[in-house]
């Protein structure tokens, strides 16, 4: 009623103003009157959006679209502007935080496309853009956010809360250090007893908590609540009286401050601050849980759930860290009191939430620390099941539970690596807007790794940060739809499957459980700790910078990968298949094609393929192409200490010879060459050295490094990526998220298939391998299939030493199943042969005709004859 009512008001308005002017034609004064109506209009909705809010909360977007239309003059704009901000402070204040974030981001982007400089961005767009992203845990976001405002800023009170406001997300990341060094920054600023004095001693005291100094901690606790005590406790004042009351409660282990709190926010004005609420609870509970009183602690976390339940979203999930918890809490409770049913619900309820709630969040280090407290909660859930499986006699019920068990496995694996596809997907929907800032940044990252001046390359970083901190902004990443990824769908793909499927979840203690699914049968096993030393050792002893330790003693070699397949690989049966391996911690890197079934090599019988997480099935889809060629990227001299790869030449060649190519040799590597071999939709073959950069980061040194961020801003069409070169699989091992890799990069960017190698490459094996991988991929179409097959001839052909996994099963397939069609390349003797037939054929079919033709009008001229 809000949108059609104010619309029949303008068309009203406007038609008085033509009527009144009769039939004189005086543009400018009817532009005037219009102008003076738009304004007096954008007025009316300003006070609508700042007063009213109950009006628009469950409808921003209709409120806000019909808006844009009548936005005339400068003064208009501004008005817009704050009409932006006022929705997006009203959402954030009805608990719909990422609604908020998302007009908020409007309001960044319109203010600075439009230079509107009479708008204090920093106090009224930034500081409450970036709390938000500290709420929701995208911590890195905030930091770029502030650091870049406090770079532009020089009046000191907007200096101090800048400044604690980046103390605070320090807390959250957490860098407690940094945190207490803003922290006494700002104070050496401003006044005393101050609010935000009060604030500051806040952060100082939840610092000083993180690192176990509670003498500090009670110190700065006690200065804070001295001043929120005196203060008229409104809105954010509120909030942060509560945050230094539950410090007090924590720190004395009491539930009188969590009352106290509890009673201040229900006293409230409004009826917002569920989510503070919610918060309050949820730690009462955990005190409760703490005392080993289960009653009340359920009491408690239950009314957490009930106060966010209204935020469910259509998919059900409540994208809050604070539900999340809370679901935890009573599944510990049910645990606690031995019902695992209901304790193995909940904690179901729970990851599932977690992984809709991070997939929210863009910043690395967000992930990173949420897949870390994930991991607690998956642990318990298997453990749970084992429990379940150990009292339950029907397979039926067994099979369920532990298909629930492989599908929660695997949510909580890989997540940032979902969510990097799954906005490059969106990035490359949005081209136009985001282009340009994705090929400047391809640019300075390529200088980053060019340049050795170190002020410059600082510099070039400092750009980089804040191109990237726009571009995630402009990308409206909390305008978009995400698929949610459903247990039925990916049941079937697996439990339908003819392949073997393998994941793994490594414990804290470092034992490990073990999940397999073969032919629609799941199975759960549990091995101690011991194994993941034995992997370690077998990696770090056969895999490393030489063959000779297999060379020494190949007996040794086979008693330990036996030892390791049998553990790794329980009840895999011994005939051939696809074996697709989802690996965790150290697991990473273990070549397993490698391991000795009886007195075979794996690989001898299986096709390998290794995942992140097999949820990545629900987010790559095989492509559907026509015949590819192969674009061959590659260097083979360089300047010592590297010594120069001959095999690459040997490479390149060998492939134009057999298939259609396209070749970027070291003179054709510019950023306009890399992007049009990276853009098209064919095979991408990259042979060069690899190296790490500053960060321990690999980079492949073509004419110039191509590092992991490049790759990750750049269009990526190749449906398969041959990297034949060392090292390209292997990288910083990351928490539930595998090797960051440059394996990894180009899956985030939805590449379904990626071969690359985990140690350093002999020449002549890779050149041997390479070759008949795409010979066999010509024939079979598939590139699982083509590798397996290719390690089997190499090592059908060598001799003892040459049979050595060293020199073959350094290169490993990643992703999923796809057909790849390669296009043969035809010699010149074929051709002329091929086109010689072809004459012959068309001679012929040409003879053939004349004699149709001129024998029928023989016999049409005797017959004319035989007429009278």
């Amino acid at each position: 009623m809000l949108s059609g009512g104010f619309k029949y008001i303008l068309v009203l308005t406007i038609l008085c103003v033509f009527h009144a002017c009769g039939k004189r034609t005086v543009s400018n004064e009817i532009t005037q009157n219009i102008d003076t109506v738009s304004t007096r209009l954008l007025d009316s909705l300003e006070t609508v959006a700042y007063q009213y809010p109950e009006r628009y909360i469950q409808q921003a977007d209709s409120f806000v679209n019909q808006i844009e239309g009548i936005i005339q003059r400068v003064e208009d704009k501004v008005i817009y502007a704050y009409i932006l901000m006022n929705v997006a402070y009203s959402l954030k204040e009805h608990g719909n935080l990422y609604e908020s974030i998302k007009y908020y981001e409007k309001a960044y982007q319109y203010v600075h496309e439009n230079k509107l400089a009479d708008i204090d961005i920093a106090a009224l767009v930034i500081k409450p853009l970036a709390n938000l992203y500290t709420r929701i845990d995208d911590i890195e976001k905030t930091v770029g956010l502030l650091e870049h405002a406090l770079s532009e800023t020089s009046e000191p009170q907007q200096k101090i809360a800048l400044l604690n406001n980046l103390a605070l997300a320090y807390l959250y990341l957490p860098a407690p250090q940094k945190s207490i060094s803003l922290s006494h920054q700002s104070l050496s600023l401003g006044p005393r007893n101050t609010l935000t004095e009060a604030l500051i001693y806040n952060n100082l005291a939840n610092a000083y908590q993180q690192i176990g100094n509670r003498d500090s901690c009670y110190l700065f606790n006690k200065k804070a609540i001295a001043i929120f005590e005196h203060s008229s406790l409104q809105a954010d004042t509120l909030s942060w009286y509560t945050s230094a009351l539950l410090l007090r409660g924590e720190l004395n282990e009491s539930p009188k401050d969590f009352e106290t709190a509890l009673r201040l926010l229900n006293n409230a004005s409004n009826n917002g601050y569920q989510r503070e609420k919610a918060k309050v609870n949820l730690q009462l509970a955990e005190l409760y849980t703490h005392s080993k009183r289960p009653g009340d602690s359920k009491k408690y976390f239950t009314e957490s759930l009930a106060l966010l339940s209204p935020l469910r979203d259509p998919n059900g999930y409540v994208t809050d860290y604070t539900y999340t918890h809370a679901l935890t809490g009573i599944a510990d409770n049910y645990e606690f009191v031995h019902d695992n049913d209901s304790a193995f619900y909940y904690y179901r309820l729970a990851i599932e939430n977690d992984f809709r709630t991070q997939q929210l969040i863009t910043g690395r280090e967000g992930h990173l620390k949420n897949n870390k407290s994930s991991r607690q909660r998956v642990e318990k859930m298997l453990s749970t099941a084992s429990r379940l499986l150990g009292n339950t006699t029907e397979e039926a019920i067994a099979q369920e539970i532990l298909k629930t068990c492989f599908w929660l496995t695997e949510l909580s694996k890989g997540r940032l690596l979902i969510n990097e596809i799954s906005r490059s997907s969106n990035w490359s929907q949005d081209s136009t807007t985001l282009g340009h800032k994705l090929n400047r940044l391809q640019h300075i990252y390529r200088q980053i790794h060019s340049v050795q001046d170190n002020p410059l390359k600082k510099e070039l970083k400092r750009e980089a940060q804040q191109l990237l901190l726009e571009l995630q902004i402009d990308e409206k990443f909390y305008e978009k739809k995400f698929e949610v990824p459903d247990i039925n769908l990916f049941s079937e793909k697996i439990g339908n499957s003819t392949d073997y499927h393998y994941t793994y979840f490594t414990n804290a203690d470092s034992s490990l459980y073990i999940l397999s699914c073969n032919n629609g049968t799941y199975r759960l096993h549990k091995v101690g700790n011991s194994i993941v030393k034995t992997v370690d050792t077998f990696k770090s002893t056969y895999f490393g910078h030489s063959p000779q330790a297999y060379n020494n003693d190949p007996k040794a070699y086979d008693l330990m990968a036996t030892t390791i397949c049998s553990a790794l690989l329980p009840e895999l049966p011994q005939r051939d298949g696809t074996l697709f391996i989802s690996t965790d911690g150290s697991l990473s890197g273990l070549p397993f094609d490698a391991l000795r079934q009886g007195n075979e090599f794996l690989v001898e019988h299986y096709n390998l393929s290794y995942l992140h997480t097999f949820i990545l099935k629900e987010y790559i889809s095989p492509p559907i192409l026509p015949p590819s060629k192969i674009n061959i990227l590659y260097r083979s001299n360089y300047t010592p200490p590297l010594p120069n790869l001959l095999f690459a030449d040997q490479e390149a060649q060998e492939l134009q010879r057999r298939y259609q190519t396209a070749v970027y040799s070291e003179e054709r590597q510019s950023i306009d060459d890399l992007q049009s071999a990276f853009a098209a939709r064919d095979i991408l073959h990259i042979a060069a050295h690899t190296s790490l950069d500053d960060n321990n980061s690999p980079m492949i040194y073509l004419r110039t490094p191509l590092s992991i961020d490049q790759i990750k801003v750049s269009w990526i069409g190749s449906p398969l990526i041959f990297l034949s070169a060392c090292n390209t699989a292997s990288g910083e091992n990351l928490t539930s998220e595998g090797m960051e890799s440059l394996t990894r990069a180009f899956l985030t960017k939805g590449v379904p298939s990626v071969l690359a190698t985990y140690w350093l490459a002999d020449d002549e094996a890779t050149l041997d391998i390479t070759t008949t991988f795409y010979s066999n991929l010509l024939q079979e179409k598939n590139p699982i299939n083509a590798l397996g097959q290719a390690k089997r001839a190499f090592i059908a052909h060598s001799n003892e030493q040459g049979q050595n996994p060293w020199y073959w099963a350094n290169i490993n397939h990643s992703g999923i199943d796809t057909e790849i069609l390669l296009t043969q390349k035809r010699d010149l003797t074929s051709l002329l042969i091929s086109a010689l037939i072809l004459s012959l054929l068309a001679i012929a079919g040409y003879s053939y005709r004349r004699l149709r033709s001129n024998g029928s009008l023989v016999k049409i001229n005797e017959e004319s004859e035989d007429k009278p």
